[in-house]
This record gives C-alpha cells, structure tokens and sequence, in this order.
C-alpha cells in the first residue's frame, strides 16, 4: 500500500539562492514538458491525426529542454497518472449520469400519468358542465389523488389537516384543477430539459474515453472561470501551474531517487533535479546534487528512514513552493503483513448511513454479543468538515475492532444504487442522499484498516435492511440500522438468512427452490410493505 508523508517546511531564506533557483526552473520547466507531453498523447489518440514528432515523445522531449532522463520519466509518469485519472473521473460521472438519467425516466413517467389523468378529469368535469351537471358519473377520478367529489357539490382536496374544500366544482376546476395542471406541466419540461442535458453529457463523456482525447485544464478550473482582470488571473493560473512537481523513484536508487538523496543520518537532503546525467564517478554526489538542509517528517520518520535504508523501496518526492518555503513530500510503498484477518471468533460489523454508524459484535457463530450507533454530522459542513466527522466515526469503529481484536465487515457502498430513486423522494431525503459522502468512507475505511492493521471484508448489502427488519429488530430490541449491521455481519461470515415462512408462502412454486439472496429479491414487495415501527406493535411475531 502507498503511504503519503508531509514534511516540514524549509524555509527560503535558510536554503542558498542557487538551491531556489534551481527548484524553481525545474518547476516551471516540470510544467511545460508535463503540458507538451500531454498534448502529444491527446494529439497521437486520434486516429485522423498527422505524426507531429519525429521518435519517441521522450526522446523527443528529453532532447528538446535539455533534461536528464529521470526528470523526463518523472514528467511522464504524472502525465499518465492524470490521464489514467480522468478517464476512472468519466467512467464514475457515466455510471452517476446512467443513474441520473433512469431516475429522471422513471420521474418522467410519473408525472406523464399524473399530467393524463388531471387531463382526463378537466375533460370530465367540461362533459359534466355542458350536460347541465346532472350526470356525476360523467365526472372521472383516479386512485390515490386525494380528491372526493361530495353529494351536496362540494369538493374535497387532500387528507387530514391539509384538507382544503372547495364550494362547487367550478371553484374546484378553476382554482384548484387548473393549476395543478400548469403545475405538473412544468415539472413535466424540467425535467425533460434535465434529461436531454444528462445525455449530451453522457456521449460527450464517453467520446474522450473512446478517442483518448481527454478535456483537462492545468492550473484549476476555479480560476479560469474567476472574473478577476486577465494579467492578475494569468499570473495566479502561472502559479499554480507551477506550484509542485513530483518526482518518481527507482528501486536500483542508492536512495530510491536518482534525483533527490536523503541522508536518514542527519536527515540532510539534497536536491539534483533535471541535471542531465554524467558518468557516476566518486564525484559524482558532490558535482551534481545541492545541499537543501535539514528535513524531517513529523509523523512516520522512523518508517521512512528504515525503508531508504533497506534500498529496495522507490521513493517519490513531491516539491511544492509554499511561498516563502518549500516542502517535501514523500510517498513509498509499504507491505504490512500483520493484519488481523480471522473470522473465527467472529467479527465487527457496520452499517453506514447518511448522519451514523450502526455497529454489532457477533461471535464466530454469527450470534448477537454487542450493539452500538455511533452518530455524525453532515449537514450544514463543508467537505473537510465532513471528511473530519466521518474519520472520527470510523476511528470509534476500528477503536472497537482493536479492543475486541476481531477484523470488520462493512458494506460495498459503491454496488448500491442510492440515486436510483433520486427524484420520486421528498426534498428531505433527496438532499440526504445527495450528501452521501460514499466514495469518502470506502477511501477511510481502507485506509484505517492499514493504519490498525484490521482486515476489512465488503459484502453485497443487499437486503440487509429488509432482512434485519422482519427477523431481527423485535427480537433483539434493535433499531433497523443495527439489525441490518446485525445481517452485515453474518453475510460476512457466510451465512445467509433464510427468508421467513410466511413470506415463502407468497412466493410462485418456481421461486421456491431458489437461493436464500434470490428469494429475498422475490419477496422485496412484500417485506417492503411492512413499516419499521409496526415491528414493534405487533403482539406476536408472524414467524
């Protein structure tokens, strides 16, 4: 697994003004190859295209700016990490978009039946007026529309407290009728204009991933579309351009970089860069590496030290210009062997959900020993503020996993289709799944596993809600979020509920011989129908 490590800061005054100016060229230059190199694989994926160089791009660009083969490799491998990167941003935005536009498909059929069957009532209602108004069975209603024409004329419209009554049908018609009619009309052409967005997005999506030429603007795209006068936005888009770079490294390093040396002694680094390559005689360290100073790391010295060391491990350097200092970064690749993966003495499992953490402790017979929900929040935060109140929600969770020394089964948050019925919800729930943060917590869950050396297994989560609802919430006194971390848990030591009697019955005589996960697909209408809250009512379990 790769580990990313801050360092401190150097400051600019306490390195030598050759040191600065040769970071700050190879910035600047880091930018321009990594710009040229990009628009030579843009312009090589069309097939249409004309050869523009002549040999290699690195041949090409090596000879063209004058720079080491290192630094040209470097150059080019964060050209294919950005490309490799939007083309994995596309394929989500599709698979989001796909979802999007099934959503808004199903939201499209809905209110064409709704818009038909008002229409139908207007039309209705003109039949009954023309005919004197003596015939009521000239008037059409519909199911579930919460409209009742009463005997002495009246009309009633909605249930309960938001019932509002109308005098006759004209002021029902006119009033009411009308412009509900206007109402569902424009709904009807949002949504429409959404969707035909939705697709020409989609096929542009999918055209930069079938031709290779991808869309990707250097220096941020904040700051291109700020309205702020040209020469200052030039600058600032300059700046960012060239505000770091990142250099790769080489396992047959002396240090894991043939372009920056760390000295794991005295902790003193020195910096080479784009200097082309000489003969490596006994001067060759003094002759073309710069002293830069004292760097150390705050969290994960010891790691770091003990892998340069060892002169196996790669070790990329990320420089990036702070300003008035410098920083540098350092990823390496770690292999840690000691993970607590037996699951036969049970497991920690958890359910996720849009504002808490549901866990349970199961033992290795997949039976209930402890249960707990853990709280966060998410509305009304930013995305750091989110990202720091779901780390601490995860902390709590692997601090649990520690203390009862069992690995963790969580769910597989990136097979839901959460946005499938985005647009059929309420306000409240659409903007909750919206802020879903899923990708965020499947990135922290990994990566706390490494840190707690606890293994994670992600299970198919599917039905787990039904299941825990109609088995296990009376049972256990439980809330459905933890019967379904409950169900989690023995999905992940293998073991599948079976579907209830009483619900088997309901199911055609083919479906019955088939797997456990398929029956609960069968009888999804049936548990679904069944309120959280009526679990607790009843006086005898119907199982």
């Amino acid at each position: 697994m790769k580990r990313y490590y801050c360092s401190t800061y150097v400051k600019k005054r306490d390195v030598s003004d050759e040191v600065n100016k040769r970071i700050a060229d190879d910035l600047a230059l880091f930018a321009a190859i990594k710009f040229e190199n990009f628009s030579i694989l843009n312009h090589a994926s069309d097939k249409n295209s004309k050869v523009i160089i002549a040999g290699t791009p690195h041949v090409y660009l090596k000879d063209k700016y004058k720079v080491s083969d290192y630094f040209v490799t470097a150059v080019e491998g964060n050209v294919r990490m950005v490309r490799n990167s939007q083309k994995e941003l596309l394929e989500m935005y599709i698979d989001d978009i796909n979802a999007d536009i099934k959503s808004l498909a199903k939201k499209e059929k809905d209110l064409n039946a709704r818009l038909g069957s008002l229409k139908k009532m207007k039309a209705s209602l003109i039949l009954y007026t023309k005919n004197g108004g003596k015939k009521r069975s000239d008037i059409k209603n519909f199911k579930s529309s919460a409209i009742s024409f009463k005997p002495d004329g009246t009309v009633s419209v909605g249930i309960g407290k938001h019932m509002t009554v109308y005098k006759n049908i004209w002021l029902f018609e006119h009033v009411y009728l009308d412009k509900k009619i206007r109402q569902i009309q424009r709904a009807l052409d949002h949504v429409k204009k959404k969707r035909r967005r939705k697709e020409h997005k989609l096929l542009k999506f999918r055209e930069q991933i079938e031709t290779g030429r991808y869309s990707i603007y250097f220096g941020s795209r904040e700051l291109m579309h700020k309205d702020i006068p040209k020469p200052q936005k030039d600058k600032m888009i300059k700046k960012k351009r060239q505000g770091s770079m990142t250099l790769s490294g080489r396992s047959d390093a002396n240090n894991g970089n043939f372009m920056v040396s760390y000295d794991t002694k005295s902790h003193e680094l020195s910096y080479r860069g784009s200097a082309a390559s000489g003969r490596q005689d006994k001067d060759f360290h003094r002759k073309n590496f710069l002293p830069v100073g004292k760097v150390e790391f705050g969290y994960g010295q010891a790691l770091i030290d003990r892998l340069i060391d060892e002169h196996q491990t790669p070790v990329s350097w990320t420089i990036t210009d702070c300003g008035n200092a410098w920083r540098f970064d350092v990823c390496v690749t770690i292999k840690d062997d000691r993970k607590n993966d037996f699951y036969g003495n049970g497991c920690i499992a958890m359910d996720i959900n849009w504002d808490r953490i549901a866990v349970t402790e199961l033992d290795g017979e997949g039976s209930l020993l402890n249960k707990k929900v853990i709280p966060f929040k998410m509305e009304d935060l930013s995305s750091e503020q989110t990202g720091h109140q779901i780390s601490n929600a995860l902390e709590a969770v692997f601090a649990i996993c520690c203390e009862k020394k069992k690995p963790l089964v969580a769910e597989d948050i990136g097979r839901t289709k959460r946005k499938q019925d985005l647009y059929s919800k309420t306000a409240k729930k659409n903007r909750r799944i919206s802020m879903f943060a899923s990708k965020k917590i499947r990135t922290l869950t990994e990566s706390k596993s490494f840190k707690y050396s606890v293994d994670v297994t992600f299970i198919n989560p599917a039905y787990t809600s039904q299941t825990g609802k109609v088995k296990y919430m009376r049972r256990f006194g439980m809330s459905i979020h933890e019967a379904a971390a409950y169900v989690i848990g023995r999905r992940g030591l293998g073991i599948i509920d079976r579907l209830p009697l009483i619900y088997r019955q309901q199911l055609k005589r083919e479906h019955a011989s088939l797997p456990r996960l398929t029956q609960w697909a069968r009888a999804y209408k049936f548990t679904k129908a069944v309120q959280a809250a009526a679990m607790y009512q009843v006086d005898e379990l119907p199982f």
